[in-house]
């Protein structure tokens, strides 16, 4: 006996995971990716997770923008670690990576990401935060675009931190 004629009932709900359609790019790249291993990795790495500032269509400007800062990590920890590239990581694909040529606190604002966006109140709370400039970020050494593409969802990396950022450093050879 059915109470309620007109209801139809599917376990959809509103609002989650829907995501649309993917094209087949797009599911190749998500499903198909390379795991990378730490075997893999050759250079000292910043791991920027990007779940919330991803979206599909996003340009490489707007991207690059994004994913710069600002950061609560330490200038001493990125320059200590000699971080050579900065991988942005969306739902564990390496869908950006870049090659830093500088790194600022918050408070210097020498070519800040979004800055025209920003507040007053925003520069109190984002002066000990960090972000980095790539004078060509579109340009890419072999070294670089071995990575990108990849999935790094095989590694030892916190997933599941609040802190959007980690660090990810070549294994010693034995």
């Amino acid at each position: 006996m059915n109470f309620l004629p007109d209801v139809k009932l599917t376990n959809v709900v509103s609002g989650h995971h829907v995501h649309g359609a993917l094209t087949v790019e797009e599911f190749e790249l998500q499903y198909g990716a390379i795991p990378l291993g730490e075997k893999d990795i050759k250079h000292s790495i910043l791991v920027i997770k990007i779940n919330k500032l991803y979206r599909r269509g996003i340009g490489p400007s707007e991207l690059y923008d994004r994913v710069r800062g600002f950061w609560n990590a330490s200038l001493q920890s990125i320059r200590t670690r000699n971080v050579k590239y900065v991988f942005a990581v969306y739902h564990g694909l390496i869908v950006a990576v870049y090659q830093p040529d500088e790194w600022h606190y918050g408070y210097e604002m020498i070519d800040a990401p979004q800055k025209d966006l920003l507040k007053a109140e925003d520069y109190e709370r984002l002066k000990h935060r960090v972000y980095f400039i790539c004078k060509d970020y579109n340009e890419l050494d072999e070294e670089g675009q071995f990575y990108l593409y990849k999935t790094i969802e095989n590694l030892k990396v916190n997933q599941s931190a609040q802190n959007p950022i980690t660090y990810l450093s070549p294994k010693a050879e034995s």
